[in-house]
């Protein structure tokens, strides 16, 4: 995408990926920082104790953000000028906030509204809903933290089809916008993914618009273009206009 010529006044920016308990991740990272567009690095950290299907590709451990090596790793992106997006499961919100406590020069960007998952029974879902709110309030006294509303068909699949589902997801979203403020809140889409599941950007774009409807117009530019914009630091990067060349 940054090479091609479409992509010349598209504000853009990429987050890649890294294994920051690795003992060689150093030289990646100094790699990843040669392109310019690079913002910062995603690792997926979901595991869980008693739920494999919890348990994302790759996730080998359950102890990496309380782990000396991967914190090692994360120091390094305060070198680098580097963000880390941040996607874990409900249970693991407070380690996360009291890990990144720790580093207050590297942004964290919380995936997936911290990924609570409804798909159990009613009391398991009510239980996760508790863990998931603590996490989230613990994580949120972080100024350096922002979170991405994105993902909502992983809390409960088919919501955007279903109105008591939608009401449902809508209010927690409106929590979080709540707890964090909209300027440290953004939309997003989780494209391909969401199309796997039969969520089509107007679909879903025009959920989110009506999640925030009666929202102040300065806080609707926040959820969808000036958090985002800020937290990736897209306007550093975008290409001039012709009457300024």
């Amino acid at each position: 995408l940054a090479s091609t010529k479409e992509a010349e006044n598209i504000k853009h920016a990429i987050v890649s990926y890294a294994d920051l308990s690795k003992s060689d991740v150093d030289g990646l990272l100094k790699a990843y920082s040669q392109c310019e567009r690079v913002r910062g690095i995603r690792q997926i950290l979901n595991h869980h104790p008693k739920n494999p299907k919890l348990i994302w590709p790759k996730v080998e451990r359950d102890d990496y953000l309380r782990s000396a090596d991967w914190r090692h790793g994360l120091s390094l992106l305060e070198k680098y000028h580097m963000s880390f997006d941040l996607q874990i499961n409900p249970h693991q919100l407070k380690d996360a906030a009291e890990c990144f406590h720790s580093f207050p020069n590297i942004p964290v960007i919380l995936n997936h509204l911290g990924c609570p998952h409804l798909g159990q029974g009613e009391s398991e879902g009510q239980e996760s809903l508790k863990v998931w709110r603590e996490g989230m309030t613990a994580l949120s006294s972080l100024s350096h933290a922002t979170v991405k509303i994105s993902m909502l068909s992983f809390i409960k699949n088919g919501w955007e089809k279903d109105e008591s589902s939608k009401k449902l997801l809508t209010g927690l979203v409106r929590e979080v916008i709540d707890l964090f403020g909209a300027q440290r809140c953004m939309f997003a889409s989780n494209y391909p993914v969401d199309s796997f599941l039969g969520v089509d950007p107007h679909t879903l774009y025009t959920s989110f618009l009506q999640m925030v409807s009666d929202l102040p117009e300065a806080s609707q530019k926040d959820l969808f273009f000036n958090t985002a914009s800020k937290a990736y630091s897209c306007l550093l990067y975008t290409s001039p206009s012709p009457r300024d060349s």
